[in-house]
């Protein structure tokens, strides 16, 4: 077995060995807290294998994949550059404890904006939309991402103001962009809590108005869980959306409560697909099935499927084959300030239309 002062960068694990199992060494790394990438090798069911890479995950190991015997160098190489990618994330994520008092000084010198991720139509490689990331500037700590500060937002009261300004800031841009020629939509989380303001569909018309944007064009994502609390006013905020012509998303989609029973109550025009069951399906017979039925009912529902989470080219080649609709992700381009956009549109878009997508950095 590993010693607590064990430093290695990857450790392949067979399922079965003598003396220990894959289980039992899955147990010992969490139990020593060991940071190292897990990789496991599997002759067994693929069922079991499954299993125990699930284990890997809720055990909070970094979790690459699984290869199954006979080993290929390809597939091995695939799961490095997982690897590579992954600690390339790391690295750019980490940040240090944020303040209320931080964020309260935030809101008033506007250091929070929206980034754009660019959502691309797997069919033809054009642009046709884009996802609206909130971001933070900070003065000291550098660009903090939302998954940092919403939920200290949302803790403190100030959800509101950041998600009022964020939404006629995208209005703004999506204005912008399209006077100069770029049709496309705008797709905006909003937060459980503004499922609480009866007069949400109220306010986005008058933005959309001022900013002489069509609510055809903006799209409005929100999880699963963020219906749970009040069902009946989330159902009359989001009807009164779709009345007014705004579409709605439903994001994170397989990981919440009753999916199939909100597609059946809320007018949704689009399907996203968790980002998790794309970063598994290509090594994990389950996820994939999971996906080509998700995409195969959004097909039959008549809805957007959008495929979230694409960061290699086995995942865009992947939701190709199954006929996704949209995809989005790191492998077309990381999110950009709205000052990058037109850029990026320019000097890089051209390459999508003829299926010769890179990473963007």
């Amino acid at each position: 077995m590993l010693q607590p002062d064990s430093t290695f960068d990857i450790v392949f694990s067979k399922i079965n060995m003598p003396g220990v199992d894959g289980i039992e060494l899955i147990r010992h790394l969490h139990q020593l807290n060991i940071d190292s990438a897990v990789i496991l090798v599997s002759d067994e069911d693929p069922r079991i294998t499954n299993s125990i890479s699930h284990l890997a995950r809720e055990q909070g190991l970094q979790f690459l994949g699984a290869l199954f015997k006979p080993l290929t160098k390809s597939r091995i190489e695939k799961l490095l550059e997982k690897y590579n990618a992954n600690f390339e994330l790391e690295l750019k994520s980490d940040h240090p404890a944020i303040s209320i008092s931080e964020l309260r000084q935030a809101i008033l010198n506007k250091e929070i904006e929206a980034y754009f991720q660019p959502q691309i139509c797997v069919k033809s490689g054009r642009l046709i939309g884009a996802e609206a990331l909130a971001h933070w500037r900070h003065p000291s700590k550098g660009l903090i991402t939302a998954e940092h500060f919403i939920p200290l937002a949302e803790k403190h009261g100030f959800i509101q103001l950041i998600g009022h300004y964020i939404l006629d800031y995208c209005c703004a841009q999506l204005g912008r962009w399209q006077s100069k020629g770029v049709d496309i939509s705008l797709s905006i989380n909003i937060s459980p809590l503004h499922l609480n303001r009866l007069d949400l569909p109220d306010v986005l018309c008058a933005m959309a108005e001022y900013h002489g944007i069509q609510p055809k064009n903006l799209i409005i994502e929100l999880t699963e869980a963020s219906m749970l609390e009040d069902v009946g006013t989330s159902i009359d905020i989001l009807s009164r959306l779709r009345l007014r012509g705004f579409q709605l998303s439903i994001d994170d989609y397989g990981t919440g409560h009753s999916s199939l029973d909100k597609l059946q109550q809320i007018p949704f025009n689009e399907l996203k697909i968790d980002r998790s069951f794309i970063k598994y399906a290509s090594d994990n017979e389950a996820s994939r099935r999971i996906l080509e039925a998700t995409v195969d009912l959004a097909k039959k529902l008549k809805l957007k499927c959008v495929a979230e989470g694409v960061e290699h080219q086995s995942d865009w080649e992947m939701v190709s084959n199954l006929q996704c609709d949209i995809a989005q992700g790191f492998y077309i381009s990381r999110p950009m300030p709205a000052r990058d956009f037109m850029p990026w549109i320019e000097s890089k878009l051209p390459r999508l239309r003829t299926s010769d997508i890179r990473v963007q950095t």
